[in-house]
């Protein structure tokens, strides 16, 4: 399980952490976030060369589980990058 800090720990619309698990994942990651308003939350998948393979846009009004599909992917080390309420988190996401 990785946790992801938010870049302003000041938010009022976000809680500070989210959390990735499995990681490392196989088929699919699973992306549990908190938020204190609804908010469009944009996940983006990245690959080492900073290429984004593809991007989900979620509503959550509260607490979420966002599943991410990697059954496409070869493994390796990705970045998740997660957007919702003006912040953004970045987290490392390792495919087996």
């Amino acid at each position: 399980m990785i946790k992801g800090k938010y870049n302003n720990p000041s938010s009022y619309d976000l809680e500070k952490e989210i959390t990735i698990y499995p990681n490392p994942a196989t088929e699919r990651a699973n992306i549990n976030i908190s938020l204190k308003k609804p908010s469009a939350v944009c996940v983006k998948v990245i690959d080492p060369s900073g290429r984004v393979l593809s991007i989900e846009n979620h509503d959550v009004n509260g607490q979420a589980t966002i599943p991410v599909g990697l059954s496409n992917l070869s493994k390796g080390v990705y970045l998740l990058k997660m957007e919702a309420a003006g912040e953004v988190s970045v987290v490392r996401l390792i495919k087996n």
